[in-house]
């Protein structure tokens, strides 16, 4: 029930600011992101790629800032081993071969020329067994190769870092304190009805 609220609320977000979007600009931005791990923790191995498909709404503030809201579906392949531990017997060995996940961001970004500096905060929704939901810091920077125009593609690459709450699973990816990059290419286009 939780994560159809948390879907609700972010749909909210990217079509209910139609009054807003008259007086600023208002682009969108439809995209493929490649995931590697950047760390994790001592006792694991996280040798995965991750292929995510993006729909990113974003908002001018005034003529350097935006505020930026994100959504993806990101699939892992490869091997994420880790292991479980009883009080009596050895520890088991667990090795995920696939995994899915749905991040989800908002932040404020600062543009200069065509370069982007942002910072977001967001939430690893879970979509299977193994995997759980983690709330993660990301700064990001990316390059907007188009420099004018209602139409452009945007380069970017952001650090995801999920937070360890700790707890008694050994399993990363339900507890977090794990990192991922992501290298992103989306096209930029603008918002029907906004102003350029």
């Amino acid at each position: 029930m939780r994560k159809e609220k948390v879907l609700l609320w972010l749909a909210g977000l990217f079509f209910t600011t139609a009054s807003f979007s008259q007086q600023h600009k208002s682009f969108y931005y439809v995209g493929l992101g490649v995931f590697k791990p950047a760390y994790f923790h001592a006792r694991e191995n996280m040798s995965t790629t991750g292929i995510s498909i993006e729909l990113q709404r974003e908002q001018s503030l005034m003529k350097k800032f935006s505020w930026t809201v994100n959504a993806a579906y990101a699939t892992f392949w490869g091997k994420y081993t880790f292991y479980r531990y009883v009080f009596v017997s050895p520890p088991a060995e667990i090795t995920i071969n696939q995994y899915s996940s749905i991040p989800i961001s908002t932040g404020l970004r600062f543009h200069w020329k065509q370069l982007n500096m942002g910072l977001k905060g967001g939430t690893m929704i879970g979509v299977d067994k193994y995997s759980g939901t983690c709330p993660f810091i990301a700064p990001s920077i990316g390059y907007k190769i188009n420099k004018e125009g209602e139409h452009s593609v945007d380069l970017n690459l952001r650090l995801l870092n999920t937070l360890d709450f700790g707890g008694s699973d050994e399993n990363s990816l339900v507890r977090g304190g794990y990192g991922m990059w992501e290298l992103r290419l989306a096209y930029r286009f603008l918002r029907a009805g906004s102003k350029e």
